[in-house]
């Protein structure tokens, strides 16, 4: 990661016999003046950026670079940043970039207090891809490090220092801790800021190790990581953490040793988000991975008005994973997030979690697809916990109510809540609103009540107009409307068919609207008047699981699984069919699957059926479902991946 005291002495002592070189010509350079200048403007020329630098090291001055505007210096070797006797060096960038030949560390700061302004930091390689900050303080403002590839910190290593991110843009680089930012030890901070596109093997984006890490109205998006999609935060003192170093210290370097020596004398470590998005984030190993957003590994993680959602977590913890740490929640959403065994929100592991004004949706895995518990301690306040696959919880620990919460299958040990009526995702970061009528409008205990809901607005509103404003349970607080609301319809039920869990063989399928009133049904629709004794729907994946039904004539013909569906995922899976012969649904007909995905159509035309990807979209009336329109019988599958 970092260069060995010998070796960076040794790359200094050459750099200062080149430097005291170029000074001898130094006539030639005339806009570098050797009087110790305050301020330098650089000519597009590594040699003459390189001398400058140097200058500035040990001149006594607060010095400032101006860059050639829209310059791209080719360095060839890394440019040394020492402490000037804590006078700062401010390099203007003005557009410039800084490429590192794929070779090289791009800058070394090493003590230093260094602010780089409106800079691109490209294809920086070595110990540390971009930037390494030892023990400085760096600053970046509206600047880039993109393409840069590091053993640790693909962007940015800080070793024990401070660095400030102002709107800056981490995107495509890679190291084996931290794609993006890698933390020993120090304190990073980040404002209205992004990481995304980048690859790590602990943290595709960050990897914070006895340090501190704040994200402030910004977004960590489409990282890749085999443990921690988005973000590794790992107490160096625990147990699990003390298993990292021997594990993969054959395939690193006694640089990185070192540096996770140093992250040791300061084991705590911090994890901060405000206003902030984790979302889309993926780990690599399959069933050996955890944590498609954030791993949280003994450390203390703290989410405020924030969002956890799409995120990929492999085996485990899709949207966060905890291991004896603790973790707090608030007025946050946890909403699309998948792992394949335990935990699609949230998994934790003989950790501690606090949530208070959470609202956990749309989550899915085999087990907990919400909240999954192992031997931890779950308190939960005016939370929401709904419409995830694999059920809303799986406790093996303590969870503890604290006020009112609706939990929508009671599978948190709590009473069954019902439908908490959410819309779709909106917002930034993202929500779900309550719609109108929904029952956790002004069901909140007002002690545990924020002052804001996550977009702002103020708490408690009245939302159901009854004179007395309350707090809303979730992340959401729904405004006081201007008029009087009314619940929002619902579908008469057919007064001659009684609804289902589980529906009958054929020919006594029940209608495709009956589905509607199944508790923990999968399949929802709307047809037009003398189309519904017309339609039938029978179910053949319900929440990832096949149905007795699957080996029938339709499964071989419309063959689900002989079009490659099976491997992406089928999370629910209808065959739509008419018993009275209908080939063609006149003005369409609404089909919605439950959960969030990709859908895929098989038209009962086709002989055999050809799957093709259909357009979808959500309605307010079928919250946590992906809807369709469709024409004509067939098959309606919704997978987790979407075909490449």
């Amino acid at each position: 990661m970092s260069l060995s005291p010998s070796s960076r002495i040794g790359k200094r002592l050459l750099h200062l016999v080149s430097a005291l070189a170029l000074l001898a010509l130094i006539g030639s350079f005339t806009n570098i003046q050797v009087a110790q200048a305050a301020v330098t403007d650089i000519a597009c020329d590594e040699a003459e950026l390189e001398a400058a630098v140097i200058i500035a090291n040990s001149n006594g001055e607060a010095d400032t670079l101006n860059l050639a505007a829209g310059c791209t210096y080719l360095l060839p070797d890394t440019l040394f940043i020492e402490d000037d006797s804590g006078n700062p060096l401010v390099i203007n960038g003005n557009g410039a970039t800084l490429f590192g030949n794929g070779a090289v560390s791009v800058i070394e700061n090493c003590c230093g207090t260094v602010t780089l302004n409106n800079l691109t930091i490209e294809n920086g390689g070595g110990d540390v891809g971009g930037i390494a900050n030892l023990g400085g303080t760096l600053t970046i403002n509206n600047s880039t490090l993109v393409g840069n590839f590091g053993v640790g910190g693909g962007g940015i290593l800080n070793e024990t220092g401070q660095v400030t991110l102002n709107n800056v843009t981490i995107t495509g680089n890679g190291g084996l801790f931290g794609g993006a930012v890698a933390n020993l030890g120090g304190t990073v901070t980040l404002n209205n800021s992004s990481m995304t596109g980048n690859g790590g093997l602990f943290g595709g984006a960050v990897a914070n190790f006895g340090g501190t890490v704040t994200l402030n109205s910004s977004s960590v998006t489409g990282n890749e990581g085999l443990i921690g999609g988005g973000i590794v935060n790992l107490d160096m003192g625990t147990p699990l953490s003390m298993e990292l170093p021997s594990a993969v210290s054959a395939a690193l370097s006694s640089g990185l040793s070192s540096s996770l020596a140093i992250a040791s004398a300061v084991p705590y470590s911090s994890l901060t988000l405000n206003n902030s998005t984790v979302a889309g984030n993926t780990t690599l190993g399959g069933g050996t991975s955890i944590g498609g957003g954030i791993v949280n590994a003994g450390g203390a993680v703290s989410l405020n008005n924030s969002t956890i959602s799409g995120n990929n977590g492999g085996a485990a913890g899709g949207g966060i994973y905890n291991a004896l740490g603790t973790i707090s929640l608030t007025n946050s959403t946890v909403s699309g997030n998948i792992s394949s065994d335990a935990g699609g929100g949230i998994l934790n592991d003989a950790g501690q979690v606090t949530l208070n004004n959470v609202t956990i949706t749309g989550n899915d895995a085999a087990e907990g697809g919400g909240l999954y518990n192992e031997a931890g301690t779950v308190t939960i306040a005016n939370t929401i916990i709904a419409n995830s696959l694999g059920g809303d919880c799986a406790n093996y620990g303590t969870m503890t109510p604290a006020g009112n919460n609706l939990v929508s299958d009671g599978s948190c040990g709590f009473p069954v809540g019902g439908d908490p009526m959410l819309g779709a995702l909106t917002g930034g970061p993202a929500y779900h609103p309550l719609l109108a009528g929904s029952p956790a409008i002004d069901a909140g205990d007002d002690s545990l009540c924020p002052a804001t809901d996550q977009r702002g607005a103020a708490r408690p509103q009245d939302g159901d107009l009854d004179g007395t404003a309350a707090c809303d349970l979730g992340a959401y607080e729904a405004d006081t409307p201007d008029t009087p609301q009314t619940p929002a319809p619902t579908l008469a039920m057919t007064p001659t068919r009684a609804p289902t869990m589980t529906p009958p063989p054929p020919p006594d399928t029940p209608l495709c609207e009956d589905h509607n009133f199944a508790v923990g049904g999968v399949v929802r629709s709307s047809t037009r008047d003398g189309l519904d004794y017309a339609i039938n729907c029978r179910i053949l994946y319900q929440n990832g699981r096949p149905t007795t039904w699957l080996g029938s004539a339709l499964y071989d013909s419309g063959s689900i699984g002989n079009e490659g569906i099976m491997n992406l995922g089928v999370q629910q899976a209808v065959d739509i069919f008419s018993p009275v012969g209908m080939t063609y649904f006149d003005g369409g007909a609404v089909f919605c699957l439950r959960g969030q995905g990709t859908l895929i159509w098989l038209a009962a035309s086709g002989a055999p059926r050809h799957a093709e990807i259909i357009d979808s979209y959500t309605v307010d009336e079928f919250p946590g479902f992906t809807c369709v329109t469709l024409f004509e019988p067939g098959t309606l599958v919704l997978v987790r991946d979407t075909p490449r």
